[in-house]
């Protein structure tokens, strides 16, 4: 959702190509103008969509990096992401202060292949196994 982080990541990492996705028209809106504000057209795709209609929408592709505010809880989240990467993606979600990513260490994310890798300046990051 809201597309922020991606934002970020485009603008600091010209090299990327970076897909932003949100349900909300008014957002995906926004985000549309920013890029092109921003000189990010060339590069940077805004998607109206609910991530989880994601896979039929763009049938077998599947992304390097997914980022997450955390939309749901850890078991949710993964399920939706696990999807979208591919084998030896990574996905990074931000999380609560003070959290160690214990919550990511769950036989429901694991069984997904998705395996904690650090959690850094609040940034849990997962990466899926090969």
């Amino acid at each position: 959702g809201g597309g922020d982080p991606g934002l970020v990541i485009a603008e600091c990492c010209p090299e990327l190509s970076v897909t932003l996705v949100d349900r909300r028209a008014k957002r995906t809106d926004l985000l549309s103008r920013l890029v092109g504000r921003l000189g990010l057209t060339n590069r940077v795709e805004v998607v109206e969509a609910d991530v989880a209609l994601l896979p039929r929408r763009y049938p077998g592709r599947q992304w390097d990096v997914v980022t997450s505010r955390g939309f749901g809880s850890p078991a949710y989240t993964a399920a939706h992401a696990a999807g979208l990467l591919r084998e030896g993606g990574c996905m990074l979600v931000s999380e609560p202060p003070d959290s160690n990513g214990d919550r990511w260490r769950i036989p429901e994310v694991e069984s997904l292949g998705l395996v904690l890798q650090a959690v850094e300046n609040g940034v849990a990051r997962l990466v899926k196994r090969s």
